[in-house]
């Protein structure tokens, strides 16, 4: 297949290219020497040798060639991967060299130099084409190409979705029971009864801005009744759960007959859900109502 690169010469546009950043359990800031898969030093990448033909990998086709060579004021084939005098291209290759550091780099693809910089670095193996590329090929890039309006959706998209978030939560802290509750579906687990107001306000408003965009999927979740039940009838022993699969409770009257309702947390959703099995789901709601008493509703 033969190699394309995503933008035209000229286009007017801005592409960065970004370090990908290391996952760490402590807090570290983006600027910290070893924050990224890359440390503190520069790194440079040179036009790809194709090992089928030992030449080097071809950029773009002659008409984009010649107009880099006039732009940039080159003689003529002084930028080729087919001439037959191919010492020009390799002399011009071979001293090109894009640099980079944990700072990163912008290409604007109006200017002829970055514009062959950006492609260099877009035939880089070790650089992801998209964010979205680093997830499916973990610990195989380097750094990544962020396009800057596609970066500003995203930055847009964040800034939204932090804002729900924080208003979501602080709707929860108007009353102790919605925490509680909320804490269950998305942990899968109560809160210490120990704790008092101060510490089931500061649980929920972490998990906002620790990560926004789960404590949305949770919040907002058309199964969130159906999941908090599951929670407490777990909690109570209405449901048993034995590694992923949810067995009947013992407090239900039914025997340890190994005999699963579910095998994860999905099937027992659609099982409570499933109208045959509606007499189930309202004993499941009597005896685990029951079992909580009036402490938590």
């Amino acid at each position: 297949m033969d190699f394309k690169l995503p933008y035209e010469y000229k286009s007017a546009k801005t592409v960065s290219i970004v370090p990908i950043s290391k996952i760490r359990g402590s807090a570290q800031t983006t600027n910290h020497e070893t924050s990224t898969v890359i440390a503190g030093c520069l790194k440079g990448f040179n036009l790809p040798i194709l090992q089928s033909t030992q030449r080097y990998l071809k950029l773009f086709g002659p008409e984009v060639q010649a107009k880099l060579e006039e732009d940039l004021g080159l003689e003529k084939n002084t930028l080729t991967f087919t001439s037959a005098d191919p010492s020009k291209g390799v002399k011009y290759w071979n001293r090109q060299t894009v640099y980079l550091d944990k700072s990163g780099k912008k290409f604007d693809l109006s200017d002829p130099m970055d514009y062959i910089h950006f492609a260099i670095m877009y035939a880089q193996n070790s650089v992801a084409k998209t964010f979205a590329d680093i997830k499916k090929k973990t610990g195989e890039y380097e750094f990544y190409f962020l396009d800057e309006e596609e970066k500003a959706r995203t930055e847009n998209t964040s800034i939204k979705e932090r804002a729900k978030a924080s208003a979501k939560a602080f709707e929860l802290t108007e009353s102790t029971s919605k925490m509680i509750k909320f804490l269950k579906v998305h942990t899968g687990k109560a809160p210490d009864k120990a704790w008092g107001v101060d510490k089931l306000e500061n649980a929920v408003l972490n998990l906002s801005t620790q990560n926004p965009k789960e404590f949305l999927k949770t919040i907002e979740d058309e199964d969130y009744e159906i999941k908090l039940l599951i929670a407490e009838a777990v909690q109570t022993k209405n449901l048993i759960v034995e590694g992923k699969n949810y067995n009947q409770g013992y407090r239900l009257g039914w025997s340890d007959t190994k005999d699963y309702i579910a095998t994860n947390k999905n099937e027992m959703v659609a099982w409570l859900k499933n109208p045959a099995n509606n007499k189930a789901k309202l004993l499941i709601e009597s005896k685990t109502r029951e079992a909580l008493g009036e402490s938590e509703k």
